[in-house]
């Protein structure tokens, strides 16, 4: 992470606090340039055309220093028990739209927040939950966005009431367009660093989890452009943030999953009807990333660079945050608790 130079943080601080009002509009999308599929939400992935009209829409992503939220004309039932809400967004949209964020009504429906270390499950997870009656909304960069403010002013009360207020409006936003139904929303792992707004704004958290070494190995297959220094670090800021929540979070980890799916998604949603128990199951027997950028692993990875991988987390660990979530060293539950 490149840390701004003071005065460049004490300005975005201030624009963050008092965004000014950004102009309102909706455009046709005449062209989409995402080079890479698992990219940030940006409204840079479009070019502009002709003015348009956007009614309801879904969140595509915002700009918490101008106060601006960005619309799609997808709807949420489209993205529901999709695997990658932004990838489908971005593939489907037509038309963008840009409103003050402060324009988005709050809404009351409760609502599960499923947080995640990534490269553990989750979109497993979301599939088994979509199999279970959920309406599921897998990663939603909104979200990710606070993660990344967030982390620069992790401690800062004001900040974080700002982010929190952004929160509240996006999930009133989801909340009124989203089908009737549990409603799930599964974050990236970069979500973690804005645990405490999400979770003020009204969700429950659930944080799934797996044994360091296999998301070490699966982490560097995958994502082999990403240092493993800095994953390692976001990985330590995650369990952090998680842990300093006031109401500790439902751990869940990716070998009680493959164990028993239906206990996993009873602990995100409360009981499940029996006739739903044999496709949550069948969930198991899919790759749930097929067809996406994230299907098939990007690199081979030694023993050398777990070991590394091994030695800055027992360097950067911290065993406080591990044992108020119940969690060992190497990110398996300490009890049964789940």
């Amino acid at each position: 992470m490149t840390v701004a130079p003071p005065q460049q943080a004490d300005a975005d601080r201030a624009r963050l606090i008092a965004p000014g009002e950004p102009p309102a509009g909706a455009w046709e999308i005449a062209s989409r340039h995402r080079d890479d599929p698992t990219g940030f939400a940006s409204p840079a992935d479009f070019t502009l055309g002709a003015e348009a009209r956007l009614a309801e829409g879904s969140v595509y992503t915002l700009d918490p220093f101008t106060g601006a939220v960005h619309l799609v004309d997808v709807p949420y039932s489209a993205l529901a028990g999709e695997p990658f809400a932004y990838a489908t967004q971005a593939e489907g949209a037509t038309v963008l739209a840009t409103r003050p964020y402060s324009g988005l009504m709050a809404a009351t429906r409760p609502v599960t927040g499923l947080f995640s270390i990534g490269r553990c499950g989750s979109t497993l997870l979301a599939r088994i939950l979509t199999a279970a009656g959920a309406q599921v909304l897998s990663e939603l960069d909104a979200f990710t966005t606070l993660g990344h403010v967030s982390r620069r002013w992790p401690s800062d009360a004001v900040v974080q009431a700002k982010l929190t207020a952004m929160a509240h409006g996006v999930l009133g936003h989801i909340a009124r367009g989203t089908p009737a139904g549990p409603l799930v929303l599964k974050f990236r792992s970069q979500a973690m660093q804005a645990a405490q707004a999400i979770c003020e704004a009204g969700v429950r958290p659930v944080l799934l989890t797996r044994c360091f070494d296999d998301w070490a190995r699966s982490t560097a297959r995958h994502f082999p452009d990403d240092p493993v220094e800095g994953r390692i670090d976001a990985l330590q800021r995650g369990i952090e943030d998680m842990a300093a929540l006031p109401e500790r979070p439902v751990i869940l980890d990716y070998d009680r999953l493959l164990a028993d799916p239906v206990a996993a998604a009873e602990a995100c949603i409360g009981p499940i009807q029996r006739d739903r128990h044999d496709s949550i199951r069948a969930c198991l027997n899919d790759h749930s990333q097929r067809g996406t950028a994230l299907a098939e692993p990007q690199a081979s990875v030694s023993d050398d660079d777990i070991q590394r991988a091994r030695d800055l987390w027992a360097r950067q660990a911290n065993p406080r945050s591990l044992k108020r979530l119940g969690l060992d060293h190497d990110l398996t539950l300490l009890t049964e608790r789940a």
